[in-house]
């Protein structure tokens, strides 16, 4: 894809504020951005639309803006497949997790 994390995030983000019910295909165009993310670019996308200081974050966005159950499994599933590729190159200490081990993931929880 052309669009960089950031740029993905900031869509997310401007079709959250717009209200995805507004629009029919809306639910179509985050899934199809979020389908069309993968592997550490996934988690980095997870991280920044939790991390922008507003409530418009990820769960928010699957569980609350996202009405169609078909949309939102798909996304789930996606994130899961992911995760497991993630967790295979970690566990198999390939070169591609080792080159990426400088970028740790960390979410700090606060109220």
């Amino acid at each position: 894809s052309i669009l960089t994390v950031m740029s993905r995030v900031i869509l997310l983000h401007s079709l959250q504020l717009l209200k995805l019910r507004a629009n029919p295909q809306a639910e179509n165009w985050v899934r199809n951005i979020i389908l069309n993310t993968h592997q550490d670019d996934l988690s980095e996308l997870k991280t920044l639309t939790d991390s922008k200081g507003d409530y418009f974050c990820m769960p928010k966005l699957i569980f609350d803006d996202i009405q169609s159950e078909a949309v939102r499994q798909d996304i789930l599933r996606h994130i899961r497949r992911e995760a497991t590729v993630q967790q295979t190159h970690i566990q198999m200490g390939t070169k591609r997790w080792r080159s990426q081990m400088h970028m740790q993931w960390r979410k700090v929880l606060s109220d």
